[in-house]
């Protein structure tokens, strides 16, 4: 029996080990045997971006603060002026001092030495000091004796019994220096004339002048302190090189959140996880006497490129409302960027128009341009592009005119200058209705379009066409103005004849009919191209995929990373289902207690 216990284990034992060996075949299989498909390609290069100080929009700074021009950043100088006065005392003799003529200098020009001068009020007396007085400067008198009297200053040569320039007043026996203060003199002056009320004794006249000198002192001092920050930068790199170039102190910041926070850079490296923008941070700082020079910063990094490769639907049909034409184009290798990226819209002229009284048009020189309304077709050809311009067609059934047959309808066709000038043909189709034609009891080959001449206020008719089989009369115009659409009734013995398409019994249809028509058809043939091109497109598109796979291979001192497509992550999905799976069969079949029986 131990045996046979023993072999039984053995075998159990040998089953275990070709499960494993099994499931790891299976891996390695699905491993090898499925290769991934690639859907482009990105290098990495070294590359590097500098800020440079020439355009102040660029950072986000105080303007107060900081002054960015001719490529340096500095901090703006504050400019203190401190101004302030002194005055200086001169003291100016009298030159030469004159009583009506006679010269009476020596007698005043001295305090002291017994030599006097009576001032009378009937005489003149004209002081000249050796210097130019103003006012605010003070002229001394010492009066030793004499009544009591008010002494006057005036202007040289002339008598006054007013304060003039100043006055001064005298007390009897009340002998001392007496000044008079200028005032009001119109301009400098040396020569002035003293009057008296009453006779009074001077000993000894001089002046006094103050020379007021301005002062001005300039204090510069700079802010503590101040910062500018870039705009937020795109990267892919965790790892960044930073370098400056300034004069004076400046720390610097990067933020990887739009500044929310600011992580200092101590050194050069900056490393952080990967993150899609970042910006930076100069602090300016000064000691208040001088600033820093901030010229340049910029960094080192390893730049991520993807190679775009787009490819564009084809342009629908230039639409009638925004004159423009649409595609759409799509990045194959999905790149994010838009380097390349061609054009999704042009500008374009409509050859078709369907309106209702009035729009704006859009015309191509040269180009016919076709011009629907209910029962109105107008084709337009012009000798250059108009672009913007105004077109109006109303139509209505009666005119307050005399009319020279039975009408159907009338048309009043206008529009600007700019159309008018530049049109080279015009053609205009009225479309009429069998039932019309029967209720005016009308010759349909008589039908014929007029126009209404406003000078003569009479209608005048024009070579037209009738096409009984679409059931429209068409003429060929040379201008817009008022057209109406006439026929004979059927009762005239001999109805006119006129030039028509066909002839015969006519279609029951209208235009209406016709433009469905079309529609149907450009609808099925636009399938038909549309089936073609998909059957074109795919071994098109299949050949650019194998291209791009093969394309890194060929770069060269450049790394290039590949990009699995969604089949290598769900291969990957399943080998991880399955290695899962197998531990759990392991599991219940060999139970841990029994292997380590």
């Amino acid at each position: 029996m131990k045996k046979r216990k023993v072999t039984k284990e053995k075998d159990l034992g040998i089953k275990k080990e070709l499960s494993i060996l099994a499931v790891l075949t299976l891996f390695l299989i699905i491993f090898f045997l499925i290769k991934p498909d690639y859907t482009g390609y990105v290098i990495y290069q070294p590359s590097n971006y500098s800020w440079s100080l020439d355009n102040p929009s660029d950072y986000v700074y105080d303007s107060n603060l900081i002054n960015i021009s001719n490529g340096e950043a500095s901090l703006i100088p504050i400019i203190t002026i401190e101004s302030w006065t002194t005055t200086n005392e001169i003291g100016y003799n009298v030159q030469q001092a004159l009583s009506n003529g006679e010269d009476k200098t020596e007698k005043v020009n001295a305090l002291g030495d017994n030599k006097k001068h009576k001032i009378k009020q009937d005489k003149i007396f004209d002081v000249i000091f050796d210097g130019d007085l103003a006012n605010e400067d003070i002229i001394n008198i010492y009066i030793n004796d004499g009544d009591g009297s008010d002494v006057y200053l005036c202007d040289a040569s002339l008598s006054c019994s007013s304060p003039g320039y100043g006055l001064v007043h005298f007390n009897e026996d009340q002998e001392g220096m007496y000044s008079i203060t200028i005032a009001n003199l119109p301009s400098q002056s040396n020569s002035f004339s003293i009057n008296v009320q009453n006779e009074v004794e001077v000993d000894y006249i001089n002046a006094t002048h103050f020379e007021i000198i301005n002062h001005e002192s300039t204090n510069i001092t700079y802010p503590n302190s101040a910062s500018l920050e870039t705009n937020d930068m795109g990267l892919t790199t965790p790892h960044i090189l930073f370098s400056s170039e300034y004069m004076g102190e400046i720390t610097y910041e990067y933020s990887i959140d739009s500044g929310n926070s600011w992580i200092s850079i101590p050194e050069n490296n900056i490393s952080f996880d990967n993150q899609s923008n970042i910006r930076f941070k100069a602090n300016l700082i000064s000691d208040g006497l001088s600033t820093p020079v901030l010229n340049s910063f910029g960094i080192d990094y390893n730049s991520e490129i993807c190679e775009e490769s787009w490819a564009c639907t084809e342009w629908n049909e230039c639409s009638q409302d925004t004159k423009t034409m649409a595609r759409i184009c799509t990045d194959a290798n999905v790149c994010g960027t838009l380097t390349i990226k061609p054009a999704e819209t042009i500008d374009c002229f409509p050859d078709y128009y369907d309106i209702d009284n009035m729009d704006i048009l859009s015309i191509e020189a040269n180009k016919l341009t076709k011009i629907n309304k209910t029962d109105v077709v107008i084709d337009l050809l012009t000798t250059e592009n108009i672009t913007g311009s105004r077109l109006t067609i109303e139509l209505y059934e009666e005119h307050n005119s005399t009319k020279p047959k039975p009408s159907l309808k009338f048309v009043d066709i206008e529009g600007n200058q700019s159309l008018i000038e530049s049109l080279n043909s015009t053609s205009v189709k009225i479309y009429y209705t069998d039932e019309e034609i029967k209720n005016l009891n009308l010759y349909e080959d008589s039908l014929k379009i007029y126009y209404y001449n406003e000078n003569l206020s009479s209608w005048e008719a024009l070579e037209s066409t009738v096409n009984t089989e679409e059931n429209y009369v068409e003429v060929n115009l040379t201008h817009f103005s008022t057209y109406g659409l006439f026929g004979e009734n059927i009762e005239q013995d001999n109805p006119p004849q006129t030039s028509s398409s066909s002839s015969g019994k006519k279609k029951e249809s209208v235009i209406t009919n016709n433009v469905e028509q079309q529609e149907q058809e450009n609808v099925i043939e636009k399938d038909v191209k549309e089936q073609e091109e998909s059957t074109i497109f795919e071994p098109e598109k299949s050949a650019q995929i194998e291209e791009i796979s093969e394309q890194p291979s060929e770069i060269t001192g450049q790394a290039a990373r590949e990009i699995n497509n969604q089949d290598m992550r769900l291969v990957v999905a399943a080998i991880i289902i399955l290695a899962i799976a197998s531990v759990f069969m392991l599991k219940e079949l060999y139970p841990f207690s029994k292997l380590k029986k």
